[in-house]
């Protein structure tokens, strides 16, 4: 699955740019060094048109202002500031950057509020598409003692647009780090943005360790592809197991490729399991999935060799399934999840329990795995998360303990 990154545009202005600048307009003139009667005039009826959201007519009065000689630092500085929140309001953001930037190079004559204007400048730089200054006055804001997850965010996105990818991931880390010592879960934009990060560095770990938590919070059926195919995909993971990858992408309706059902159908009739396939493939042919295109005949074809199979088991007589369980444990274990996907849901999950409990000789966990995942469907979650939990905590590094922890996500 091609991940693609979801960019937030934090823009200024709007009706939070007027709020923040009516705010501002509204609050006492700063503490400071007091304005002289010459610039005085003008800068009160700034603020007055600011108050009234007449931002036009407040930067019309700023440029009389800009007019008189000989003005102060603290004049200087004023100015700046007044012209920030007017730009702002009217949405001239090239005027708003040059203004809160000249603020800041003024002498600072309200340390207290140099990080805010730090920040206003990264923000204003970033809806300009300006994004080296806006990593420059984020990462100043940040030291100066910033601390909103809105700033990182934005920051890292800054960061990833300019192509650096591990300073960005560092960024999302340390913000990931503090919503979690306060209660709080990363957002879906935070981790989506977090995993192209980490695709693009080719850390295929971090990236899988993204994806599950995404998967954990904001689950699509598109990430339990994509995370799927990875762990099919993973060093050392076992052939054997593709079965139970497809089985959990099919219940979480991650296949939008029909070909992905075929396989779990062939592989279900292989291991003997011709009910299983047989569902697979009706559900495949209800979802529009399978008998369309180039390989609508070999579709019907194998829906209908499966058919007939599964038809012939019905008609067979019944084996005395807990006798040859008591001779086979995995005999037994197969036999329950025949009855379990021909729908004797209660016998199956009932034959292969006992045959969990007995011993399994070959792949124990595998039926522990099975046996969990089918309890999970049948809503007795219950009894199926201390089986995940046995299975995941083994450490099996052929993808058993991957799927039971991804088995855990579900909910």
């Amino acid at each position: 699955m091609k991940l693609l990154s979801l960019v937030i545009v934090l823009a200024v202005g709007g009706a939070a740019g007027a709020a923040q600048a009516q705010a501002a307009a509204s609050a006492p003139a700063p503490a400071g060094p007091s304005m002289r009667p010459e610039t005085a005039p003008t800068l009160q009826a700034t603020q007055k048109a600011l108050t009234e959201r007449n931002y036009a007519e407040a930067l019309n009065q700023l440029r009389l202002a800009d007019a008189v000689p000989g003005k102060t630092p603290f004049e200087l500085y004023l100015v700046e500031r007044l012209r920030f929140l007017a730009a702002t309001g009217a949405r001239d953001l090239p005027l708003a950057l040059k203004s809160v930037e000249a603020a800041l190079a003024a002498e600072p004559f309200e340390p207290e509020l140099r990080a805010t204007l730090m920040d206003q400048a990264a923000n204003t730089a970033y809806a300009l598409k300006d994004y080296e200054r806006a990593v420059r006055w984020g990462q100043q804001s940040l030291q100066a003692g910033i601390t909103t997850p809105i700033a990182r965010l934005r920051l890292a996105q800054a960061l990833y647009l300019q192509g650096q990818h591990p300073a960005a991931a560092q960024v999302l880390d340390d913000l990931a780090s503090r919503q979690r010592a306060a209660g709080e879960a990363p957002g879906e934009p935070q981790l989506r943005l977090q995993a192209s990060n980490l695709l693009k560095m080719k850390d295929e770990a971090g990236y899988a360790r993204v994806l599950e938590a995404l998967l954990a919070s904001h689950p699509k059926p598109q990430i339990w592809a994509d995370r799927l195919a990875r762990l099919q995909g993973q060093a050392g993971f076992d052939a054997r197991l593709v079965i139970d990858t497809l089985r959990m992408g099919q219940r979480q309706g991650a296949w939008t490729d029909g070909e992905a059902l075929v396989e779990l159908a062939e592989l279900a009739v292989q291991a003997g399991f011709v009910h299983e396939a047989r569902s697979v493939l009706e559900a495949g042919y209800s979802a529009g999935l399978l008998g369309q295109g180039a390989r609508a005949a070999a579709h019907q074809a194998l829906r209908q060799r499966v058919q007939a199979q599964a038809t012939a088991d019905l008609a067979a007589p019944v084996p005395d399934a807990q006798a040859l369980a008591a001779r086979d444990a995995n005999f037994g274990f197969a036999t329950g999840w025949n009855l379990y996907t021909a729908g004797r849901t209660a016998e199956g999950l009932a034959l292969m329990q006992q045959a969990v409990q007995r011993g399994l000789p070959k792949y124990p966990d595998d039926g522990r795995l099975r046996l969990a995942m089918a309890l999970a469907a049948s809503g007795q979650g219950t009894l199926a998360r201390p089986l995940l939990v046995a299975v995941r905590d083994a450490g099996h590094r052929d993808g058993l303990s991957d799927l039971a922890r991804l088995a855990l996500l579900v909910p």
